[in-house]
């Protein structure tokens, strides 16, 4: 058996049912962002308007639109959902995974008129 190194921190293993429930939260999520990514930039900010009611004058209203699209229906199961810089953070405690967001995402947050706009 190799020696134990110093200084490497283990995992936090998990503790109480809303841990455990993280999983098919994610896979949930994951899903719900695969079937909006095969959306065009159009029809995503047709959805976007539907599901939120504020109008995506701002970054912000439009961050908020597309969380309120993925959490549409959704039972967080105690897990709360957030934008961060590379998508969209779930937390519980000092549990947190984050998934990545399609060019779609990114150009509909931007405010920009094409997917492959810089």
């Amino acid at each position: 058996m190799p020696p134990r190194q110093a200084g490497i921190a283990l995992p936090t293993l998990p503790t109480e049912l809303t841990d455990l429930q993280l999983a098919p939260l994610v896979l949930t999520i994951d899903r719900r962002l695969n079937e909006l990514d095969l959306l065009d930039l159009r029809e995503l900010r047709l959805r976007a308007g539907l599901q939120a009611p504020p109008p995506d004058r701002s970054r912000a209203s439009r961050r908020q639109a597309l969380l309120t699209m993925v959490r549409h229906q959704l039972d967080s199961r105690g897990w709360t959902m957030s934008w961060n810089d590379r998508g969209i953070r779930i937390l519980h405690d000092h549990h947190h995974v984050t998934l990545g967001m399609a060019k779609t995402f990114v150009s509909y947050i931007e405010g920009t008129d094409s997917v492959d706009a810089p």
